[in-house]
């Protein structure tokens, strides 16, 4: 719309046919079609042509969720679809490029939008289920970077920074979960937390978040074993005859596994990568065992572990 001559997009189209497949391009504006058959022209009314809108989740807390897309140079308003009993299904009109969702809207979790260029509608885009959206209450993942290792590193991702006033790395004590590290703002989706006050052993964190209006919202817990070099830990102790032992050593130091009864004979050898290894009880009798762990490279100590397995 708006140019002085029309384009060609085809010749010689077969009319029996009945329809044709024509590749739109990659712009947003108002157009018209028209088919010329002899002297005779045929003219379409105007329509919008615009890339179809991704529709983004940022969060589905248990009050409301939050849904964007990005802005579309020219469009006045954007219309939201969310799916009704059998197709999708007008939902709300908004000049904005994101849309609260109260939990009591959200029956129908499948929801889409499509840009509005003069008051004519654009192609609607592919839809997206809140519930399949991998995103919870602001939090996309929450993940340690190595589930063992020598410093506690653990990882965020958010999926919006929309109304979030801070996060918390929580670690549990003996009281309950402490706050250790504060972010706010928040500017950032993606946060790495360094726990340098963390114990040698099993150390577990979760994410507390808050958002301006109040909500406050929680991660599900993750665990560090925290190893420091020419440590080994082996746990559980005591542990049940044939249930498997867990041994975390040096990460990136492979050992070589021993175990000797009390008298010095050596039942088990086993190569490990240094890092959490499954160490079997299978067929040993309740007692009293030594664990040696010796590093196969770089001339470190053997370290010896006592491990006593019950009935």
């Amino acid at each position: 719309m708006g140019q002085a001559a029309w384009r060609a997009i085809a010749s010689q189209v077969d009319l029996a046919q009945h329809t044709y497949a024509w590749q739109a391009p990659d712009t947003t504006t108002l157009a018209q079609l028209r088919y010329v058959v002899g002297s005779q022209a045929y003219t379409s009314d105007t329509f919008a042509l615009a890339r179809p809108l991704p529709l983004r989740v940022g969060y589905v807390c248990p009050d409301e969720a939050l849904l964007s897309w990005p802005a579309v140079p020219g469009a006045t308003q954007y219309q939201v679809y969310r799916l009704g009993a059998t197709a999708p299904e007008p939902f709300r009109r908004t000049a904005d490029t994101l849309l609260l969702v109260a939990a009591s809207q959200q029956a129908g979790a499948y929801f889409a939008v499509a840009p509005l260029l003069r008051g004519r509608e654009a192609e609607r885009g592919p839809t997206n289920n809140l519930a399949e959206a991998g995103v919870g209450c602001y939090i996309q993942s929450f993940l340690p970077q190595q589930p063992v290792a020598d410093t506690a590193r653990l990882v965020l991702a958010l999926g919006s920074l929309y109304g979030l006033q801070a996060v918390y790395l929580q670690r549990l004590g003996p009281a309950g979960f402490v706050t250790i590290q504060t972010i706010s703002p928040v500017t950032q989706s993606h946060l790495l937390f360094t726990d340098l006050g963390a114990a040698p052993g099993l150390n577990q964190y979760r994410i507390m978040g808050q958002g301006t209006a109040g909500r406050t919202f929680y991660s599900a817990t993750e665990t560090v074993q925290l190893v420091r070099r020419n440590e080994l830990l082996v746990f559980p102790v005591p542990a049940t005859s044939g249930q498997d032992l867990q041994v975390a050593g040096e990460p990136g130091v492979p050992l070589r596994l021993r175990l000797y009864d009390t008298l010095g004979r050596l039942l088990r050898d086993i190569a490990a990568d240094g890092a959490l290894n499954i160490f079997p009880t299978t067929g040993l009798r309740p007692g009293v065992y030594l664990l040696r762990a010796t590093p196969t490279t770089g001339g470190g100590a053997t370290l010896t572990r006592r491990v006593v397995l019950a009935e």
